[in-house]
């Protein structure tokens, strides 16, 4: 099958996809089969309250693309592996198309499994990434912490390994977190969590990969114009053509984001992923399960002559 890429930015010349893609004719709700499985039957509601969160944090006003929390969609679904270079055992996955195609072992070199019912208006703050948007995925919620930060652990990959690395083909993905305190250039003036370890650099494709070109993209140029540094960054990436538990060709290792937050306040997240330019070549970001947490850990010794030192737990000082 010959699949044309395409876009509306200006670039060199666009590749053809020249790779075999299998686009799947039936889709399980649970893979069963691989090492890595997939569980497609939860509700977002589901999947963010029973499975993504930890201690600390306090879940409300969920969505999916803008849906109730209640309603299964294949693009949002649970994740688990007794044995996975993945890095992760358990947890959440978000796809540009069904979230079942992450199951391993990987049998094709550039596999398309399009979501049941895709969303094609672009996402705001990914537009910032990336203009040109198909197969939108975004799940975001209200939560209030705990403690005095947020943290979590994501892995992103995709099928547009290693032959696109450097072209328009950029897949995107982001974690906005908006509230008290935060102040970037997003919507709510959030800012990205989706980002390479100490920078403000976004992770996709052109910015996490092996530090070569792929085939099909041209040359290195379009990786550079996304991270000057680009190659350096191949330490956080992991080649997994021959890999036995999971279907996508390359992944990040498993990366911890979070951001300073303040104690009992109301903040916003927004997990979002959409394709670059066309439908084609899924990627997805999975999330560590119980990971999403906010905590302060101190450790106190009191004492006070009429042995009546006190210690208060929660939001007080």
């Amino acid at each position: 099958m010959h699949l044309v890429k395409t876009c509306n930015v200006t670039m060199p010349s666009s590749p053809v996809r020249t790779l075999p893609t299998l686009i799947a004719s039936v889709l399980l709700a649970t893979s069963t089969t691989a090492q890595l499985s997939v569980n497609s039957s939860l509700t977002p509601a589901q999947l963010v309250n029973g499975i993504l969160v930890g201690q600390g944090v306090a879940v409300s006003n969920l969505t999916f693309n803008g849906g109730p929390p209640d309603t299964v969609n294949d693009q949002f679904a649970a994740y688990s592996t007794n044995i996975s270079n993945i890095g992760m055992t358990d947890g959440v996955v978000l796809c540009t198309g069904r979230a079942v195609m992450v199951s391993g072992s990987n049998m094709n070199p550039g596999l398309t499994l399009p979501a049941s019912a895709p969303i094609h208006v672009a996402d705001p703050d990914l537009a910032m990434i990336v203009s040109q948007q198909r197969s939108v995925a975004v799940v975001e919620f209200d939560f209030i912490p705990t403690g005095d930060s947020l943290s979590f652990r994501f892995v992103f990959g995709s099928e547009e390994y290693p032959e696109y690395v450097c072209s328009m083909f950029n897949d995107v993905f982001g974690f906005f977190l908006s509230g008290p305190g935060i102040n970037g250039p997003f919507t709510n003036n959030a800012i990205n969590l989706g980002v390479l370890p100490g920078t403000q650099t976004p992770i996709a494709i052109n910015t996490v990969n092996s530090g070569s070109a792929g085939m099909l993209s041209g040359g290195p140029t379009g990786c550079a114009a996304s991270d000057p540094n680009w190659q350096a960054n191949a330490i956080y990436y992991v080649d997994n053509a021959n890999g036995a538990t999971v279907e996508l060709d390359g992944f990040t290792v498993p990366i911890r984001t979070g951001a300073a937050v303040r104690c009992g306040e109301t903040y916003h997240i927004k997990f979002a992923i959409a394709h670059a330019g066309d439908g084609s070549l899924e990627s997805a970001v999975l999330i560590e399960g119980g990971s999403f947490t906010s905590t302060s850990f101190v450790n106190v010794e009191a004492a006070t002559p009429m042995n009546d030192a006190v210690l208060t737990e929660g939001c007080a000082p």
